[in-house]
C-alpha cells in the first residue's frame, strides 16, 4: 500500500487507485459500485454532493432505477457501520445530495476540509407554520421539579439484547434522535424501553413513554404526548402550547409503534428536535421516520442455532434465540428440562421463526399443548400455531398473524401486490426477479417500492455484491403467501417464477465457461431452493410438465455441483414418466435432460441398463439434429457408464469417438475432456504409458481450461480426476511415493471446492485404491471414512457401495471378518478392483474376464493369484507357467508393481523347490528397479525375501 497514500475515517483507510479499502488493516468487502460512491463521498469530504453528480460517477452513460442509488447507498453505511459507537459518515441532505462528514486525514497528516457544522446549516425551518409564543395560552409554566409518568416496567428477563441496548444508549448520548427499525415482533419497544431505563438518569429521570400503537387518528398524535407528559389542560393541547412546555426541559421522549402515523409522528419529531433544544427522542417503528438529525439503529434477528452441527444442551443455549424460547417455556411449566433429544427440534423452531422474539414466545406458549418435537411439526401452519399471545398485550403482538396484518394493512396497494408475488420466491431474489412476477400488474418502478418494502421492515436486502439481492423472512413469506392465495394470483405468478428461473438457469450456464467452478457455484447456488420449488409446482396439477423438463435440464449442472443428485433424480424420474404423454421437447432441451438423467441414475444406481438407454437416447436425438456437443456430451456418458460395467475396451471406443468429434468444436475444454477420458481408457487396458501422457497433458493445462464445454463433465472437477488417475498409473508404474501425493493431492482439491461428488469419484476409482496397494492401511481407514460419510450424506448409492467393498478389505486386514463371497450387485469395476486388494475375494469369473482379454489391467494379477493357488494345490508346473505369463504381461505393460508382485510369487515357487539362486535371479532385478517407496508393503516384503534368499 506504500505506492498511494491512504484516505483515512476512523479505523479505516481508503486506496482509491488500488481499489481497496481496509479495517484495521483487514480488507473490507465492497461492491464495485459502493466503492466508487464511497471515493466520490471522501474525496469531497465536507461538500454536499448532488445525486445527479454522484449517478454520473458510478453510472456513467447508464440509465439505472431511481432507488439504486440510494439502496447502494444504504448498504455501504451498513459495512461501514455508520451509526454505531456515535460515529457517523454519510448523511442525507434533503432535497441537495449527500455529505461525508467525518474527518479525512491523508497518510501525509494533512488534514482534508471536514464537514463540522454540516447539518446544523441545513436544518429546515419547522413544518409547522406555527411559532412558539413567549407564554403559552393556558398552559401552566413548567414545573421543573414535577416527576413525569414512570416508564412501564420490565416484566420478563430481556435475553440477546444486551449489545443492541448498550449501543441505543451510547447513541441517545450522542445524538437527539434515535428511531429503532425492524420487522413485526422484533422487540423494538423492548430494546428501547431497556435503553430508556438506563439512561434515565442522564435526564434527571425526565423520561416519558409515548405509546403510538391505539391510535386511529393521525391528528392525536400531539395530544398523546401532551397526555404521556402528565401536564393538564388538555383543552388547550397545541403544538405550540407543547413547545413552550418543554422549551426548558432536558427530556428523553420516547415515541413507540410510530408507523402506523408515521407522517405525523415525523412531522411531530421534527418540529421538537428544531424548537426544543432539550429534548431527545428515541422512536420505534417498521419504517424511518426519515427526518433531520435521524440515527437509524436497524434490530434484527436473535442468533440462531446451526444446523448442521451437532451441539450439546449447554452450547445450544448460547444462541439467544434458543436460550429466549426455553426461558419462556419454563416461565409456564416449571417442571421443564430441556434435553439432548429435544435438541433438533428446538433448533428446527428456532431457524423456521427466523429468531424472532414474538414468534419464539408464541410457539413457547405451544409447548404445553403439542410438545417441543409437536410444536416442530406443526411450524408448516405457523400462523395457526402462533395464537397464544398474552391477553394483556396489544392485538397485534397476541397473534402471529395479527402483527403482520397490522404492517400489511399500511402498504398501499401496489406494494401490498408485490409483496404477495414475492412470497413465491423460496430464496434470494433480485429486482429483475421481481419485476418478471409483475410485468403486466402496471406496478411502476419495482425498485422503489422494493426499497420502501425494506424501509418498512418486511423484506430484506444484501447489497454487498454487484447486485442487490432480497429475500423474505419466512413468517412474512408464509403470511404473504397466504395473502397470495386469497387474491387468486397463485396459478399466474407460479408460472412467471418457473419461467423466470428457466431464464435464470440458462444465464447461469452461459457463464460457466468463463467462471471457475467455485466462482461459479457461489454466484448460483442460492438458485437452488427456488428451482426445487419451480420443479414441484411442474408436476402438479395446475404446472407445467414441459417447462418443468426443460428447467430440470437447465438447472442441472447447480444440482451436481451441490452433491443433491437422489432427490434431483426423483424429480426428473418423475418428469420423463409425465412426459410420455405430451408432445417431444425441442432437441437440446430433450438432450440436456437426459444427459443428466443419465449421469443421476449412473451416481445412485451404477450401471444399470437405463443409464445405458437414455445416454443413448440423448446421442441419437444429439445425431438426428446435427448438434456435436451434445453428441460429445451423450458419448461422455456412456464412456463413463462402460468404465463401471467393466467394459474397458468399449470405453476405448467411445473416447476415441469423443476425440474425432471434438476436433470439429474447436473448444480446448473438449479436448481436455478427451484426455481425461483416454488417460483412465488407456490405464484400463494395460497401456500405461499412454496414459501417462495423456495425463500430463490434463495436469499441463491453466485451470481456466478446466472449465468444461457446456455440461460435459460437469459431475466431477477434471483435475481431481486427473490427479486420481495420474495417482493410479504412477503406482502401476513403480513409483509409489508419487502416486500417495497424487492421491492426496486430488483428495485436497476436492475438499478445498466442496464437490462431493469428485471427493467420493476420486476415493472410489482412484486414491482408495493407492493407499491400499501401497499398504497404507491407516490412509485407507481415512479415505474410507471420507467416501462414506459423503456418500451417506448425498445418498449416493453407488459410490456407498465401492465404501462398503473397501471396508470390507480393511476388516479382512484386521482379521475382523471371514471370506465372503463378494455381491455381484456391486459395480463391475469395484469388483474388478477388490482382485488387486485382497487375492482371497478374487472368485472363478474373475478369472474368466482375465482370460477373456475385457481387463488387461489386471490379467497380471490375475494369472499370479491363480498360479498361486495351483502352487499351493500342489501343481507346481502349471502354476509356474501362470505366474510367469502374468510376469511377462505385466513388463510389457510397464506395470513394474504388478511386476515385482509376480516377480515374488514366483520366487517365492522356486524357494519351495529349493532354487534359490533362481529365486534371487527373478527377483532381485524387477527389486533393483525401485527408486522410491521402501517403506511401502510390496517393496518392504520384496526386500525381506531376498534377504531371506541370500
Amino acid at each position: 500500500m506504500s505506492s498511494e497514500a491512504a484516505l483515512n475515517f476512523g479505523p479505516f483507510s481508503l486506496f482509491p487507485r488500488q481499489r481497496v479499502l481496509l479495517e484495521g488493516g483487514v480488507p473490507v468487502r465492497l461492491g464495485s459500485r459502493a466503492f466508487d460512491l464511497l471515493v466520490t463521498l471522501v474525496e469531497r469530504a465536507g461538500e454536499v454532493v448532488s445525486n445527479a453528480d454522484l449517478i454520473a460517477r458510478v453510472w456513467p452513460n447508464v440509465v439505472i432505477e431511481p432507488g439504486a442509488l440510494r439502496v447502494h447507498l444504504a448498504g455501504l453505511r451498513k459495512v461501514l457501520g455508520d451509526g454505531r459507537q456515535a460515529q457517523r459518515y454519510i448523511v442525507n441532505v434533503p432535497a441537495q445530495g449527500y455529505c461525508f462528514v467525518a474527518e479525512v486525514i491523508t497518510t501525509s497528516g494533512l488534514k482534508m476540509p471536514t464537514a463540522a457544522g454540516v447539518e446544523t446549516l441545513v436544518l429546515p425551518a419547522p413544518r409547522s407554520t406555527e411559532s412558539a409564543p413567549a407564554a403559552p395560552a393556558r398552559l401552566a409554566a413548567p414545573d421543573m421539579s414535577a416527576t413525569l409518568p414512570l416508564l412501564p416496567a420490565q416484566v420478563a428477563r430481556i435475553i440477546g439484547r444486551d449489545e443492541v441496548v448498550a449501543d441505543l444508549v451510547s447513541e441517545l448520548r450522542q445524538r437527539r434522535c434515535v428511531t429503532v427499525t425492524g420487522p413485526a415482533g422484533m422487540g423494538k419497544t423492548t430494546v428501547a424501553l431497556a435503553a430508556a431505563r438506563q439512561i434515565a438518569a442522564l435526564f434527571d429521570d425526565q423520561v416519558v413513554f409515548v405509546n403510538l400503537a391505539p391510535l386511529n387518528d393521525a391528528t392525536l398524535v400531539t395530544n398523546t404526548v401532551i397526555a404521556a407528559l402528565g401536564v393538564g389542560a388538555l383543552e388547550a393541547a397545541s403544538l405550540r402550547n407543547l413547545l413552550a412546555y418543554l422549551r426548558d426541559r432536558r427530556i428523553l421522549i420516547v415515541l413507540d409503534n410510530c408507523e402506523h402515523v408515521i407522517e405525523a409522528a415525523a412531522e411531530l419529531a421534527e418540529t421538537l428536535l428544531t424548537g426544543v433544544p432539550g429534548v431527545h427522542l428515541l422512536a420505534t417503528s417498521r419504517e424511518p421516520l426519515r427526518i433531520q438529525g435521524e440515527w437509524l439503529r436497524r434490530l434484527g434477528a436473535l442468533p440462531v442455532p446451526p444446523l448442521l452441527e451437532k451441539l450439546g444442551v449447554r452450547e445450544t443455549l448460547r444462541y439467544a434465540s434458543a436460550e429466549l424460547f426455553v426461558e419462556r417455556v419454563r416461565s409456564s411449566q416449571d417442571a421443564f428440562e430441556l434435553c439432548e433429544t429435544d435438541l433438533p427440534a428446538l433448533v428446527e423452531i428456532c431457524r423456521a421463526l427466523d429468531g424472532i422474539p414474538l414468534a419464539l414466545e408464541l410457539a413457547a406458549a405451544g409447548v404445553d399443548r403439542h410438545g417441543m418435537r409437536g410444536v416442530a411439526a406443526h411450524l408448516g401452519n405457523r400462523l395457526k400455531l402462533l395464537t397464544r399471545g398474552r391477553r394483556t398485550a396489544l392485538p397485534r403482538h397476541q397473534t402471529l398473524r395479527a402483527a403482520l396484518d397490522w404492517g400489511y394493512a399500511l402498504l398501499p396497494e401496489e406494494e401490498r401486490r408485490l409483496l404477495r408475488g414475492l412470497s413465491i420466491f423460496r430464496g434470494r431474489f433480485t429486482a429483475a426477479g421481481a419485476r418478471a412476477l409483475m410485468h403486466d400488474a402496471a406496478i411502476a418502478d419495482v425498485e422503489d417500492h422494493l426499497y420502501n418494502l425494506v424501509s418498512k421492515s418486511l423484506l430484506m436486502s444484501d447489497i454487498s455484491g454487484e447486485t442487490v439481492q432480497y429475500w423474505l423472512l419466512e413468517t412474512t413469506r408464509e403470511y404473504a403467501l397466504a395473502q397470495m392465495e386469497s387474491h387468486g394470483e397463485r396459478a399466474i405468478v407460479a408460472l412467471r417464477h418457473a419461467t423466470h428461473m428457466m431464464e435464470l438457469a440458462d444465464h447461469a450456464e452461459s457463464l460457466r465457461p468463463n467462471l471457475s467452478s467455485v466462482e461459479w457455484l457461489a454466484r448460483h447456488a442460492y438458485l437452488l431452493d427456488d428451482f426445487r420449488f419451480a420443479l414441484h409446482w411442474s408436476l402438479a396439477d395446475s404446472g407445467d410438465v414441459k417447462l418443468g423438463a426443460a428447467l430440470a435440464g437447465a438447472s442441472a449442472p447447480l444440482w451436481y455441483a451441490l452433491s443433491h443428485v437422489a432427490e434431483y433424480l426423483e424429480l426428473v424420474e418423475r418428469l420423463i414418466a409425465r412426459l410420455q404423454s405430451l408432445d417431444p421437447l425441442e432437441p437440446a432441451r430433450e438432450i440436456a435432460l437426459r444427459e443428466a438423467h443419465g449421469h443421476a441414475l449412473w451416481n445412485i444406481r451404477g450401471s444399470a441398463p437405463e443409464a445405458i438407454a437414455t445416454f443413448q437416447r440423448g446421442l441419437e436425438v444429439a445425431r438426428h439434429a446435427g448438434l456435436i456437443p451434445e453428441q460429445l456430451h451423450a458419448l461422455w456418458g456412456l464412456w463413463l457408464v462402460n468404465n463401471s460395467r467393466g467394459d474397458y475396451p468399449m470405453t476405448v471406443h467411445h473416447a476415441n469417438h469423443y476425440g474425432e468429434l471434438a476436433q470439429l468444436t474447436g473448444n480446448p475444454a473438449d479436448a481436455i475432456v478427451h484426455d481425461r477420458m483416454m488417460t483412465l481408457s488407456m490405464h484400463f487396458t494395460g497401456q500405461h504409458a499412454r496414459a501417462y501422457v495423456h495425463a500430463r497433458r490434463v495436469l499441463g493445462q491453466p485451470l481456466s481450461v478446466y472449465v468444461s464445454a457446456r455440461r460435459s463433465g460437469f459431475q466431477f472437477d477434471q483435475r481431481v480426476a486427473a490427479l486420481m488417475t495420474l495417482g493410479r498409473i504412477l503406482w502401476m508404474q513403480g513409483f509409489p511415493e508419487q502416486a500417495i501425493d497424487h492421491a492426496e493431492g486430488a483428495i485436497e482439491r476436492a475438499l478445498n471446492i466442496n464437490h462431493s461428488l469428485s471427493l467420493c469419484f476420486a476415493i472410489s476409482v482412484g486414491c482408495g485404491p493407492v493407499a491400499f496397494w501401497c499398504g497404507d492401511n491407516e490412509r485407507a481407514e481415512r479415505f474410507t471414512r471420507l467416501l462414506q460419510d459423503r456418500a451417506t450424506e448425498h445418498s449416493l448409492t453407488f459410490w456407498g457401495q465401492f465404501g462398503a467393498g473397501y471396508n470390507l478389505v480393511l476388516a479382512r486386514r484386521r482379521a475382523q471378518a471371514d471370506l465372503v463371497e463378494v455381491p455381484a450387485s456391486w459395480p463391475r469395476s469395484l469388483r474388478d478392483t477388490l482382485c488387486t486388494l485382497d487375492p482371497a475375494l478374487v472368485c472363478e469369473g474373475d478369472f474368466e474376464r482375465g482370460r477373456s482379454g475385457v481387463v488387461p489391467w489386471i490379467t497380471p494379477e490375475l494369472l499370479r493369484i491363480q498360479g498361486d493357488r495351483l502352487r499351493h494345490g500342489g501343481n507346481i508346473g502349471a502354476a509356474g507357467e501362470l505366474i510367469r505369463a502374468g510376469l511377462q504381461m505385466a513388463q510389457e505393460q510397464g506395470a513394474l508393481s504388478l511386476s515385482l508382485r509376480c516377480a515374488m510369487s514366483l520366487a517365492s515357487l522356486l524357494e519351495q523347490t529349493d532354487s534359490m539362486r533362481a529365486a534371487r535371479e527373478v527377483l532381485a532385478p524387477v527389486h533393483a528397479r525401485f527408486s522410491e517407496g521402501f517403506n511401502t508393503a510390496d517393496v518392504r516384503a520384496a526386500a525381506a525375501m531376498l534377504e531371506r534368499l541370500e
